[in-house]
């Protein structure tokens, strides 16, 4: 597996350091995913960070999209193009197609 440390600008110039994803073993992702990790409240100036964790053997398509705070399972799959709304867990052994729930 591997952990991914960010280092994330904030508007003020401060960077923060923030260890945002997991990644189990033997794990595909394919090309161009995007992961939002980030929520911004732009009223109260609020920025709350989100871990997203994929397990092992998971397969991650190809220009899909996950919310902050996702869960890929471990032999879980999104499908290339795929949405998952934020917080969404993929179960073991299944595969989001399409928009999230």
């Amino acid at each position: 597996g591997i952990d991914i440390h960010s280092i994330i600008s904030s508007w003020d110039g401060v960077g923060l350091a923030a260890d945002l994803v997991t990644v189990g073993k033997d794990t595909y992702i394919g090309n161009a995913p995007h992961l939002n990790l980030v929520t911004v409240d732009h009223i109260s100036r609020k920025i709350t960070f989100s871990s997203t964790k994929i397990g092992d053997k998971a397969f991650i398509g190809p220009y899909s999209l996950l919310a902050q705070g996702c869960v890929v399972e471990d032999r879980a799959a999104v499908s290339a193009m795929g949405v998952l709304s934020p917080h969404e867990i993929v179960k073991t052994g299944t595969t989001r197609v399409g928009f999230g729930s």
